[in-house]
C-alpha cells in the first residue's frame, strides 16, 4: 500500500517496543525501549474519512481515513490508556504521544517478535530521543552496551513514518478496511448476528463492508430461511474511496484449496467434470489472481460441483457433525454467490 507523503506537516511521537541488552557479566536482559519518531500530520483534518465502523460490536466507533490506496484507523482510546501507564526515561513525553509498536505493525508484512533468550526486567528502560545518546534507567550498578539498539531505532522510526498519521482527534495507524462477519448469536441455532472485523482474507462467513444486503441475506439462509435482523451500524462518508475488493476472488482463493484437500476419490476413475473442478479448486488462488473475476467465476462453478460430490460421500460414510456444518455453510455461500453471478464459462482453456 502507498505510504503517506512525508513532505509537509509532521508530528513527534514516541514508540514503545522491546530490546535485548547484555550486561558486563554476559546476562541477556529484555528491556523496554522508547524511540521518538516523526510521522506525517494532518493538523487541519483535510484527509477524507471513508466512514465509521463499530469494530466487534464496540460502542466506540473507529473512523477510517483514505490516503492514496491505503487506509488508516483511529487508535482506540483504551490503547492510549494502556500506554499512558508506561514510564519512559526523562524527558517524558505526553502519555497520548506514546504508542506501542505492536499496535501499528500487526497489520503489515513485518512480523514483530520480542527478543528471545532474555530475562525480563520490568524496571529497565532505554530511551532514544533525536540524535542524543541513549538514556537508561533502572540499570542500578550494571552497565550495558546501548549501541546495539541503533538498528532497532532506525527500523522503528521508518515503520512509524510509513504507518502512522497524527490528526487533531488522535493517532491513526494503517489497517485494512474491516469486513462483516456472520456470527451465531447463541440465542439458538437459528439466530445470527454480525461482527465488524479486520481481516485480510475472505471466507464463507465474511463480506466486504459495502455488502450489508448480501450479508443479511446470507444470515437468513443460514437460519433456514427464517427472518434475521438486518446488518446495520456502518456509516460510509465517502463510499467511493473504499478500496476495491472482490469478495468472489477472495472467497474462492480461501475455500478452493480447503475443498481440494478433501479429495475423496480416485483421479483415475472419477468423471472428468469432478476432476476438472478439483483441479481448479487446488489452483484457485492462482486462477483468481491471474484471471480475475472470470477465473473466480469458473472456480465457483466447480466448487458447487465438489460440494455435491462431498454430500454424496457424506450420505455413505457419515461426516462428523461439526464438519458437516462447515460444509453446509460453505455450500450456502457458494449458492448465494452463484445466484448473484452470471453463468460462468471457463475463462481460459484449462491445461
Amino acid at each position: 500500500m502507498t505510504a503517506p507523503a512525508t513532505q509537509g506537516p509532521v508530528a513527534r511521537i514516541v514508540v514503545q517496543t522491546r530490546a535485548g541488552l547484555v550486561d558486563e557479566a554476559g546476562n541477556r536482559v529484555r528491556a523496554l525501549l522508547f524511540v521518538d519518531a516523526e510521522v506525517p500530520a494532518d493538523p487541519e483534518a483535510r484527509l477524507p474519512v471513508i466512514g465509521s465502523f463499530p469494530l466487534y460490536r464496540e460502542e466506540l466507533r473507529s473512523d477510517y481515513l483514505a490516503v492514496g490506496d491505503a487506509t488508516y484507523r483511529l487508535r482506540r482510546a483504551d490503547n492510549a490508556r494502556r500506554t499512558a501507564g508506561m514510564k519512559p526515561p526523562e524527558p517524558r513525553p505526553l502519555p497520548c504521544d506514546v504508542v506501542a509498536r505492536h499496535e501499528f505493525v500487526r497489520y503489515n508484512d513485518d512480523v514483530l517478535w520480542p527478543p528471545t533468550g532474555c530475562t525480563d526486567d520490568p524496571d529497565l528502560a532505554v530511551a532514544v530521543y533525536g540524535d542524543r545518546a541513549p538514556r537508561i534507567q533502572g540499570a542500578g550498578r550494571r552497565s550495558f552496551d546501548l549501541s546495539v539498539v541503533a538498528e532497532t531505532v532506525a527500523q522503528v522510526r521508518a515503520e512509524a513514518r510509513a504507518h502512522l498519521i497524527r490528526r487533531p482527534e488522535g493517532l491513526y495507524y494503517q489497517a485494512p478496511v474491516p469486513m462483516i462477519r456472520i456470527v451465531n448469536d447463541y440465542d439458538g441455532e437459528d439466530r445470527f448476528g454480525y461482527d465488524v472485523v479486520e481481516m485480510a482474507t475472505t471466507d464463507e462467513l465474511t463480506f466486504s463492508i459495502d455488502r450489508s444486503r448480501e450479508a443479511s441475506e446470507f444470515a437468513r439462509r443460514l437460519a433456514g430461511g427464517r427472518p434475521q435482523h438486518a446488518f446495520e451500524g456502518v456509516t460510509l462518508t465517502e463510499p467511493g474511496l473504499l478500496p476495491q475488493r472482490d469478495d468472489l476472488v477472495g472467497l474462492v482463493s480461501t475455500i478452493g484449496p480447503l475443498l481440494a484437500r478433501l479429495r475423496i476419490f480416485d483421479p483415475l476413475t472419477v468423471e472428468r467434470e469432478t476432476l476438472l473442478a478439483w483441479h481448479d479448486a487446488s489452483n484457485a488462488a492462482f486462477i483468481a489472481s491471474s484471471l480475475g473475476r472470470p477465473g473466480a467465476e469458473r472456480v465457483l462453478a466447480g466448487l458447487g460441483h465438489l460440494i455435491g460430490h462431498l454430500r454424496e460421500i457424506d450420505a455413505i460414510v457419515g461426516f462428523a457433525p461439526h464438519f458437516r456444518k462447515r460444509i453446509s455453510q460453505i455450500a450456502a455461500r457458494i449458492d448465494l454467490e452463484a445466484s448473484l453471478t452470471p453463468s460462468a464459462a471457463p475463462a481460459e482453456p484449462r491445461p
